[in-house]
């Protein structure tokens, strides 16, 4: 559910995080057995931080609800918070990016003519393609092994159709 509104003397409401520590750990456990500390920001996030100091950053909390019915049918909408990141920006659908025309390249020859990703987005999606491991910071040693995304390819139904205009091609 949600948390309880905080009003100011106007009856409006309050942002109700007035101090909130939020932890953060990646996957696996340290040498103690704990959660592992996210290697960027440490193993905490302050929004309220030191009184002068300058709050390490800004949490916003937002709710959607979800509707749906238990299995007697008794309908129920519990509010599920959004999960956003700088300031309640939605990113952008996962490598819309890669088909700008900065990410592609192209060449032609006497013979024929391609169009391929630069190196960079090369490694990218083919990280992504196959499910790699890759690394995620250098500095640190970090590398990830990524699910498997498929961004290229033909399916089977491709195939048939690929193969069908063929036919009809040559056949006419």
């Amino acid at each position: 559910g949600e948390p309880p509104a905080i009003f100011n003397r106007l009856g409006e409401t309050k942002d109700p995080t007035v101090a909130l520590l939020i932890r953060l750990s990646i996957p696996g456990a340290d040498a103690h057995g704990g959660p592992k500390h996210e290697p960027t920001y440490g193993d905490q996030f302050n929004n309220a931080a030191i009184q002068g100091v300058k709050p390490e950053g800004r949490v916003t909390l937002r709710y959607d609800t979800v509707k749906g019915k238990f299995a007697d049918g008794t309908p129920y909408a519990p509010r599920l918070p959004q999960m956003r990141k700088k300031g309640g920006r939605i990113k952008r659908k996962m490598f819309t990016k890669l088909r700008t025309a900065r990410h592609l390249k192209t060449q032609s020859h006497s013979d024929g003519a391609a169009v391929h990703f630069s190196p960079s987005a090369n490694r990218l999606a083919r990280v992504h393609q196959f499910g790699l491991v890759d690394t995620v910071n250098a500095k640190r040693g970090i590398k990830h092994k990524y699910a498997t995304r498929v961004l290229l390819g033909f399916n089977q139904s491709d195939d048939e159709l690929i193969a069908d205009l063929i036919l009809k091609q040559i056949s006419s």
